[in-house]
C-alpha cells in the first residue's frame, strides 16, 4: 500500500512550507495541479491500493480529500482515522430508493442540488459499503453537506462522480469548493459563495420533505409544555411529497408492550438509546410538527422494517 501524505505532496508542488501551528495550508487554486500530480502517483505506483493521511499536525480539508480521492479511482483508497483501523472507502451507486446508515436530503435550486447527508457519530466505517444516496438531476452540479467526518463526503461523493457535471463540499471552517468536475463552467478548484450556499442550506431546514424509513422528531403538547419524540415515517415519498401530513410510527424507549412492539437497537437509528416502534399507534402528522432541521436517522434495516409493517397489518386486522 502506498501512503500518500500531505508532506509528500507539498514536496511534489514545491514552495510550500509548513505554518506555525504544523499544518501545511491548501489553497483551492492548487487543486487542479495535486490532481494532477496525484494521477501521476496513481499511472506509475504498482500498488494497487493506496492510504490517504496526514504525517504532519495537519490533516487535508474535505474537498481535498474528495479530489484525491477522485483522482486515485479506481484503485483502492484507505483513510488513516484516529480511532479506526484504515478505512476503505467504497465506490456505492445512487438508487432512487436511498438506504443505508446515512440519512439523505436533497433540497434542488436552480444552480445545483444540494444532497445533505446525517448520520450518527458513533456509525462504524464498515457500514460505508451500504450506502445508497439518492438519485439526483443528472444535469445539474451537486454540493455536498456533511458534518461528519471526511470520509462520510468522501464515500458520498465518489458515488456520484461518474454523472454529476461538478461536485462541491461544505466545510466545518472555510468556503465549499469544487472537487470534480467534468463541467469546464466549474472547474476544479472553484470556490462557491459562501452565503448563498449557507442560505440555501437554511432554506433546506425550513422545508422538510420526510422520506419512507427516515427517523424525524415530532412536537407534542402536554401539561402545558412541548415536548420532542422520535417516530419513523411509514407513508411513500409520493405522499410525502403532496399532502400536508404523514404517516408514522412513534417511538418509545419503554418496553411495557414490548410483545405488540418492534424492538429498534440504536445502532439501526443514531437515536441515544434503543426504542420500541409503536405499531399499533400509525398516526397521520401535519408537517409542521416535525422537528426543522432535517431527519434525525435513517432505519436501514430493511427485515426490522417489514417486521414493523407485518405488525401495522395485524393491528389493522389484515394480516396474520
Amino acid at each position: 500500500m502506498f501512503a500518500l501524505t500531505d508532506r509528500i505532496l507539498a514536496d511534489f508542488i514545491g514552495g510550500k512550507t509548513l505554518q506555525q501551528n504544523g499544518k501545511f495550508r491548501w489553497e483551492s487554486n492548487e487543486l487542479q495541479q495535486v490532481k494532477a500530480i496525484v494521477r501521476v502517483l496513481r499511472t506509475t505506483t504498482q500498488q494497487d491500493a493506496f492510504l490517504l493521511e496526514a504525517d504532519t499536525r495537519g490533516k487535508f480539508c474535505h474537498w481535498m480529500n474528495l479530489a484525491i480521492i477522485d483522482a486515485l479511482s479506481p484503485k483502492t483508497v484507505y483513510f488513516a482515522a484516529r480511532n479506526y483501523a484504515p478505512i476503505a472507502i467504497p465506490q456505492c451507486e445512487p438508487d432512487t430508493r436511498a438506504s443505508g446508515p446515512i440519512a439523505f436530503k436533497v433540497f434542488e435550486i436552480v444552480d445545483y442540488t444540494l444532497v445533505q447527508c446525517k448520520t450518527w457519530p458513533d456509525m462504524p466505517p464498515e457500514d460505508l459499503k451500504n450506502v445508497v444516496p439518492p438519485i439526483v438531476n443528472p444535469n445539474k452540479g451537486i454540493v455536498i453537506d456533511s458534518k461528519g467526518p471526511a470520509w462520510i463526503s468522501a464515500t458520498v461523493g465518489l458515488a456520484y462522480a461518474p454523472t454529476a457535471p461538478w461536485i462541491a463540499c461544505t466545510q466545518l471552517d472555510g468556503v465549499p469548493v469544487v472537487a470534480i468536475s467534468r463541467d469546464n463552467r466549474m472547474p476544479v478548484g472553484t470556490e462557491l459563495d459562501l452565503e448563498n450556499v449557507e442560505e440555501v442550506i437554511q432554506q433546506a431546514m425550513e422545508n422538510p420533505l420526510p422520506k419512507r424509513g427516515e427517523i424525524w422528531y415530532f412536537t407534542e403538547e402536554y401539561r402545558g409544555e412541548t415536548h420532542k419524540h422520535p417516530c419513523l415515517i411509514m407513508s411513500p415519498d409520493d405522499r410525502n411529497e403532496k399532502c400536508y401530513d404523514v404517516l408514522m410510527v412513534p417511538f418509545t424507549t419503554k418496553d411495557k408492550h414490548a410483545h405488540i412492539h418492534v424492538y429498534i437497537p440504536k445502532t439501526l437509528t443514531g437515536l441515544p438509546n434503543d426504542s420500541y416502534a409503536q405499531c399499533t399507534n400509525l398516526t397521520r402528522l401535519v408537517k409542521e410538527r416535525l422537528v426543522k432541521g432535517g431527519p434525525a436517522g435513517f432505519l436501514h434495516d430493511e427485515n426490522t422494517m417489514q417486521e414493523i409493517l407485518k405488525r401495522i397489518g395485524q393491528a389493522l386486522g389484515v394480516a396474520a
